[in-house]
């Protein structure tokens, strides 16, 4: 036996298991996350940008240019103003007069009725068409062309609605402060939205009367989208023109009855130093009821002027003791006084 310091030899040690490669695990791994954030990412853009059913779009408008005109008018003839207006690509800002009641007012006073396609034709715009149509509102035939655009939701009109912008005649001023739509205020609106069909016009201040020199919004109107020049015409009513000369009388007794040698806002006046005041008796001689007098409206500025003959013989009593009579004018002539027609209650001013 040989002898050793070390004593026996001791059994060999097993080698160590070869270490994995930590970097190449890394890129693996890293790969592997990207992958999936990319898809991630692909997905959240096809739900929140494109949506999740892309290609299911609600088919709103018409399959044909010429469908699509007809549900329009259709539409507008059944009352149903979400139908319409979801038949044209711009939406109006305001829809308080695009509701069924409205629809239902412009109906009855002039119905839709007999839609006819003439014919259509290619538009000069990729994805239009021109449709030739013809409408009857009421006993109002209106025939014209009409452009159809084709968006993912089909066929439809530019605008289902027409702008009005009010405007009044030179001179017109205040009156369409008063203007009223279908019942209800509109004079503080620059442009009002209206379907095509009968507009009914009316006035706040039951003074004057408004009418539009246009009555109904057809066809035309219908293509261009607007009526940029929609006149509205205003006079006196028959309610105001008695108010009118009401007021006149009233005013009229108010300065003959008067002992002042100068009623306030009257046209009978003594300037006479001699004249003691508060002394005056006045009678009128022209007999003012039995005239027509003359009634203008001044619509800049909401006034009524009217003209009548007046002339009065008047007695007095003076400073110094005595009386005093004459005439005022010396000769009948016409006086013009002025009525703010804003007022409930009217009062003629000289």
């Amino acid at each position: 036996m040989f002898d050793s310091s070390f004593g026996q030899f001791s059994e060999p040690m097993p080698e160590p298991a070869p270490r994995r490669n930590r970097r190449a695990l890394m890129v693996a791994l890293a790969s592997a996350g990207a992958i999936v954030l990319i898809v991630a990412i692909v997905w959240a853009v096809s739900v929140f940008v494109v949506g999740p059913d892309a290609e299911k779009v609600a088919q709103t408008g018409g399959k044909t240019p010429e469908e699509a005109v007809r549900m329009y008018f259709d539409a507008l003839a059944q009352d149903n103003p979400q139908k319409a207006l979801a038949l044209g690509v711009e939406q109006p800002s305001g829809a308080e007069f695009l509701t069924a009641d409205v629809l239902k007012r412009q109906q009855d006073l002039a119905r839709i009725s007999n839609t006819q396609i003439l014919g259509s034709a290619a538009g000069s715009q990729p994805d239009t068409a021109n449709v030739s149509v013809s409408v009857l509102f009421g006993d109002v035939k209106s025939e014209d062309v009409l452009t159809v655009r084709k968006t993912r939701a089909g066929w439809k009109l530019p605008h289902a609605t027409i702008a009005l912008r009010p405007s009044a005649p030179t001179g017109g001023g205040r009156a369409l402060d008063f203007l009223t739509l279908f019942g209800k205020p509109a004079g503080n609106t620059k442009t009002i939205a209206v379907f095509p069909g009968a507009l009914e016009v009316g006035s706040l201040n039951k003074n004057i009367t408004l009418t539009a020199e246009r009555d109904k919004e057809l066809l035309g109107q219908l293509y261009q989208g607007a009526d940029p020049n929609w006149l509205v015409n205003g006079q006196l009513s028959q309610n105001g023109h008695d108010a009118v000369i009401q007021a006149l009388d009233d005013k009229l007794q108010a300065c003959e009855q008067s002992a002042e040698l100068a009623p306030a806002g009257c046209p009978n006046k003594l300037n006479n130093d001699q004249a003691a005041p508060d002394t005056v008796h006045w009678t009128e001689t022209e007999n003012y009821d039995d005239q027509d007098p003359a009634v203008t409206v001044d619509f800049a500025t909401m006034t009524a002027k009217v003209t009548v003959t007046l002339h009065w013989n008047f007695t007095v009593e003076l400073v110094g003791g005595g009386k005093g009579n004459g005439q005022f004018p010396a000769e009948p002539r016409d006086f013009t006084g002025s009525a703010d027609l804003t007022r409930n209650q009217l009062e003629v001013v000289f």
